[in-house]
Formats: C-alpha cells, sequence, structure tokens
C-alpha cells in the first residue's frame, strides 16, 4: 500500500492516471465492436464486403480446399479443384501436376478448364502445348475451346506452334 501512496499524491490523481484511461479505452473498444460488429454482420447477411470473408472464412476454406484436392474419391477432387477456382487460388503447375496424375477424362476436361480461367495465360498456354499431343480427344477438344475463349490470335498461334491439323 505504501507502494502506491508513494507513486500517486491522491486519490484524484489515481482516478487521472489509471482509472480515465482505461475507461476511455474501455469505451472507445465497446464503441467501436458494436459499429463494426454490426457491420460484419449485416455484410456476412448480405456478403456485400469482402471483408467479412478475409476475417472468417480463409482459414477454413484453405483446410477444406486442401482435403477435397487430395481426396482419393475423384468427385471430391473435382470439387476441391472448384473450390480452387471458386477461391481464386488457381495454380497452373499445380494443376499440371494433378493433370499427369489423374486416370478421369471428365477429371482432366475440368483441370483443363480451370487452367483455362487462370490469369498467367503464359503457364497455361506451356502447359497445353506440353499435354496437347498426349491427351485423349476429349481433353484436346477442351484445350482447344479454352484457348478458343482467349481470343483468336492466341487459338490461331496455338493451332500453327503446335502443327495441329483438322481442326473444326
Amino acid at each position: 500500500m505504501k507502494f502506491f501512496t508513494e507513486l500517486f499524491k491522491s486519490k484524484k490523481e489515481v482516478l487521472i492516471r489509471i482509472i480515465l484511461p482505461v475507461a476511455v479505452v474501455f469505451l472507445a473498444g465497446l464503441l467501436t465492436g458494436k459499429i463494426t460488429g454490426r457491420h460484419l454482420i449485416v455484410n456476412i447477411i448480405t456478403k456485400n464486403s469482402t471483408l467479412p470473408l478475409i476475417l472468417f472464412k480463409p482459414a477454413f476454406e484453405v483446410y477444406r480446399t486442401y482435403t477435397l484436392v487430395n481426396s482419393n474419391e475423384p468427385l471430391e477432387r473435382l470439387s476441391g479443384y472448384y473450390s480452387m477456382l471458386d477461391n481464386n487460388i488457381i495454380n497452373s503447375d499445380f494443376l499440371y501436376d494433378r493433370l499427369q496424375k489423374e486416370k478421369h477424362d471428365f477429371i482432366k476436361r475440368n483441370i483443363i478448364w480451370i487452367m483455362g480461367q487462370s490469369d498467367d495465360l503464359g503457364a497455361t498456354i506451356r502447359i497445353y502445348s506440353s499435354v496437347y499431343s498426349s491427351s485423349e480427344p476429349a481433353v484436346r477438344k477442351e484445350i482447344l475451346s479454352s484457348l478458343r475463349k482467349k481470343g483468336k490470335g492466341i487459338y490461331d498461334e496455338f493451332i500453327k506452334n503446335n502443327k495441329i491439323k483438322n481442326v473444326k
């Protein structure tokens, strides 16, 4: 007790130095929480803002995508690849590796389509070129369809560089 009496000369000084700042910080936090919390709840429900998704969703989505992509079930893997697309985490090199490992044509076609949504056009075209000649007809058709959507110039250049004949 002697420590406090030496530190603070009066009860008024204790009030000014300790209790008042704590009360101000507490009230500021409470007010900020009320305003921000209400805003976040409204945005979570209406999904008009990405802020709540950044705060609450990423860890769950990353874990969910990881689990799905590494599943032994083909349809769950396919869901994982689409989850990558939904979360804008398209990694062409990862998808290329998965394309090489997949046994099911319908999944390969979907991986090709998802790669076509990538912003990294150079990597996508490089991968398409490396797998085109060894791919099944359905996968080839998906490659050409994806490139056709990128533009006539890109499509024509791919056809020319890969010496593809009899294209419909």
